[in-house]
């Protein structure tokens, strides 16, 4: 139970210390970690899932600037747009794209 504690507190601790990362290189105009945590991203939902059919993927590897979602996972027909922008019009607009192009089809 301990262990189970610990492991998740570090967990936790790992996140929080991403999520600053992430701003922190936003501010300063480094924008090629929202890229990089796109593989992470999907990895990190691939071992949360392990008792399911998880398969997650970074899209951006099936399809270049794949369009309004980042991660996804064909089998479970769930997808994730990964962002640091959090603004209604942000959201609006992937929305959009998604219904757009149909996406919904897929995921």
């Amino acid at each position: 139970m301990k262990n189970t504690f610990t492991l998740k507190q570090k967990m936790i601790d790992y996140l929080v210390h991403f999520k600053l990362r992430i701003e922190s290189n936003n501010r300063f105009g480094l924008y090629d970690v929202n890229k990089l945590s796109q593989r992470f991203l999907a990895t990190l939902l691939n071992i949360a899932s392990s008792n399911s059919n998880g398969n997650y993927k970074d899209l951006d590897k099936i399809s270049y600037n794949y369009p309004a979602i980042d991660v996804g996972c064909l089998n479970q027909k769930i997808a994730y747009q990964i962002t640091s922008q959090n603004d209604t019009s942000k959201i609006c607009d992937s929305i959009a794209t998604f219904k757009e192009k149909h996406i919904e089809k897929k995921f």
